[in-house]
């Protein structure tokens, strides 16, 4: 499993109003249901919006690197 669908999963996980257990301690059955919703979400996200190009085109022509083209689009996404 890639370390983003882990990183999403975890997070679904840490924010579910149910949640009693640390991810450590959750059966595998649980973990995969959760990483198979994080790989949905992330799929979900394969197309970015028209808000989100905007904060890429910016940090390109500010010559930033692509992670914080990356997070500024991130960011974008979680505004709109």
């Amino acid at each position: 499993m890639s370390e983003m669908i882990e990183r999403v999963a975890k997070a679904i996980h840490h924010y579910r109003p149910n949640r009693v257990e640390p991810w450590e301690r959750c059966v595998e059955s649980y973990k995969k249901e959760l990483r198979m919703q994080a790989k949905a979400a992330i799929e979900a996200m394969r197309e970015p919006t028209n808000k989100m190009v905007k904060p890429y085109i910016d940090a390109y022509y500010r010559d930033e690197d692509m992670k914080t083209a990356w997070r500024e689009m991130i960011d974008a996404a979680l505004k709109e």
